[in-house]
């Protein structure tokens, strides 16, 4: 008797000192090790699942503890994520993965405690049923606190571990279990860094807005097709619409959200973050003569005028030129549909003008005529942007497509923007139209740039991309949120944001109220104005309005456009920005801009009555 008493004194010591996983008895009886059970691979997982799998699994403890500390985790880290002035986005990445990584985690430990003391209680149960077989009892008051009466209430329960009810169920619904919490976790935790939640905060007056726009479709020679989208600051949709067709020769072939459009001169603002973060890295500066970066700037005269027989007359000029300059199109570079001179330049030299669009974001020469006036004194639209393109391709030793992708598109999440567009893009990418200018009459037209048949060498940082409208808000978003993506990636600091959205030309008194001359109509239509009425001054690549609009748009807000009537706006004041597509020219045209000024009041209201 004393010495199945000191036996069990000390089975009980290492039971109270977590210890008895460990022991083994001089007189317990050792067992060949059964052979190990298959491995159960994910697919036998996933073959043996069902709902009815549902109501079992909530009745696991370890499930149950797991799950409660996951959710917890990812409450914990998507407060935290907000509080630290993340985007949603960002805070949803990490409220997912600490979601799965803790429910995992949780129920490992959970699972190796458990079977601990599964292990212990048997071991409890075979020793007191040795001593009982050996027709031994138990003191009443039992040994070391363990009493007759717990000794049975561990049997019973050891029975109910042995039955699944308790701590677990049998192996074959643990490996299911295990498997596809091991494989959800796969999946989810690598793309936490780049994963997007995206809040719909679809307006509740969509509706209306699309009445809207589905009116100027669908009327006779209103417009082919448009795509509307709206977001705010931190990436969540506002409102989205695609209405009418891709192109009208294919009248089976309606717009949608992810067609692909040529955008044109949007491309400058992609451009000028890519310059801007060069600036910030120290290898470009704004105000140095840029023939420090590319030489052939330093050797550009100023075209002035055509003598009687027909012959270029120049000027050198007096001032270098600055990248500055080039942003804010105070250069003296032009375009030849707005520049008669540029334009005649073009022609003698053999250089088809952009009427003709055989040359038009394919060939370096396209770009290459005289100035047009002297640098730092006027306001002139023109291709300074493409030369920018050129400085940061020179500088960072990629192609400008490259350079986009790997600093900007790619971190950004843009997956359908190049200037060259993939076959799979070719398919989705619209149609292109045209106006006629005393009928009015819509027909389907060549596209501005060849797309398909030939690789584009030249990649023109001044309107070569092609893009979609999520894509572009994208790209909008980034400075709407102070630089950083919807993908937590910072792209440009708050500060440099800032500068791009100051005034630069009405403090050096350069106008940009002028009508702006047009010297091929078949690609612009007369611009007396831009936003008449509305005080005015030019960012770095992009007009800044200093008065409210009547669409509801804030002053300090700002906006630029793409020749096939595609415009853009950022409102920084409301936290708002979006893109209206489409394919046609002339630019200019006044449906779309009819079109996008009713659309926009309406959208603006519908966030009024919102808030």
């Amino acid at each position: 008797m004393a010495e199945e008493g000191r036996r069990l004194k000390e089975l009980n010591d290492r039971i109270l000192a977590g210890k008895l996983h460990d022991y083994t008895g001089a007189d317990r009886e050792e067992k060949p090790a059964a052979p190990p059970k298959p491995e159960l691979n994910l697919g036998d997982v996933w073959k043996t699942l069902s709902l009815d799998d549902i109501p079992k699994f909530y009745q696991m403890p370890c499930a149950r503890t797991s799950l409660l500390s996951g959710i917890t985790a990812s409450f914990v880290l998507f407060g935290l994520q907000l509080s630290l002035r993340r985007p949603i986005g960002k805070a949803c990445n990490w409220a997912v993965g600490g979601f799965a990584g803790t429910t995992i985690v949780v129920w490992e430990g959970c699972r190796f405690q458990r079977a601990q003391r599964i292990g212990d209680m048997k071991r409890i149960v075979m020793e007191n049923n040795r001593l009982q077989v050996r027709r031994t009892e138990v003191p009443e008051d039992g040994i070391q606190g363990v009493t007759r009466e717990e000794w049975k209430k561990e049997q019973e329960t050891l029975a109910k571990v042995e039955g699944g009810l308790l701590a677990g169920f049998p192996s074959s619904w643990w490996c299911r279990i295990k498997g596809v919490t091991l494989l959800v976790s796969s999946l989810l935790l690598p793309t936490l860094p780049n994963l997007h939640c995206p809040v719909t905060a679809m307006i509740s007056n969509a509706p209306e807005i699309n009445k809207i726009i589905d009116a100027y479709t669908s009327k006779p020679n209103g417009i082919p097709g448009l795509v509307a989208r709206a977001i705010t600051k931190d990436g969540s949709l506002l409102y989205e619409h695609a209405s009418g067709l891709r192109d009208l020769d294919n009248k089976d072939q309606p717009l949608t959200m992810d067609t692909v459009f040529w955008i044109a001169s949007f491309t400058k603002l992609v451009t000028t973050i890519a310059a801007m973060q060069c600036v910030e890295r120290g290898e470009i500066d704004l105000d140095v003569p840029a023939e420090q970066y590319l030489p052939d700037l330093g050797t550009q005269r100023i075209l002035t005028q055509f003598d009687d027989d027909g012959k270029p007359v120049f000027k050198e000029p007096k001032t270098k030129i600055t990248v500055r300059m080039m942003l804010t199109h105070t250069s003296g570079h032009t375009y030849d549909f707005f520049n008669e001179n540029t334009l005649k330049w073009n022609k003698m030299n053999g250089i088809v003008g952009n009427a003709k669009n055989a040359t038009f974001g394919t060939t370096r020469d396209a770009i290459e005529a005289p100035l047009g006036s002297e640098p730092g004194t006027k306001f002139e639209y023109g291709v300074g942007l493409d030369w920018v393109g050129f400085i940061i391709e020179r500088i960072s030793g990629m192609s400008l497509d490259a350079y986009f992708k790997k600093h900007i598109l790619e971190p950004i999440g843009a997956k359908s923007t190049s200037f060259v567009p993939t076959a799979e893009m070719v398919k989705r990418h619209s149609g292109m139209h045209k106006r006629d200018l005393e009928t009015g009459l819509l027909t389907s037209r060549h596209h501005a740039i060849p797309l398909i048949e030939n690789e584009i060498e030249v990649h023109f940082g001044g309107g070569g991309l092609h893009s979609t409208a999520e894509d572009y808000c994208r790209v909008l978003q980034v400075l709407l949120n102070d630089g950083t993506s919807m993908t937590g990636a910072k792209i440009l600091e708050k500060s440099t944001v800032d500068s791009m959205f100051i005034d630069q030309t009405t403090p050096l008194g350069i106008s940009i109220e002028d009508p702006i001359p047009i010297a091929i109509p078949e690609l612009h239509n007369p611009v007396p104005n831009l936003m008449p009425g509305v005080r005015k001054g030019w960012g770095l690549s992009f007009l800044i309005s200093h008065d409210e609009l009547p669409t509801g748009r804030s002053a300090g807000s700002v906006w630029w456009a793409g020749i096939a009537n595609c415009f853009w706006w950022i409102d920084r004041a409301k936290g708002v920005a979006g893109v209206n597509l489409t394919q046609l020219l002339p630019m200019g045209d006044l449906e779309v801009a009819f079109c996008w000024m009713a659309w926009e009041t309406a959208l603006y209201k519908g966030l009024q009555e919102k808030a």
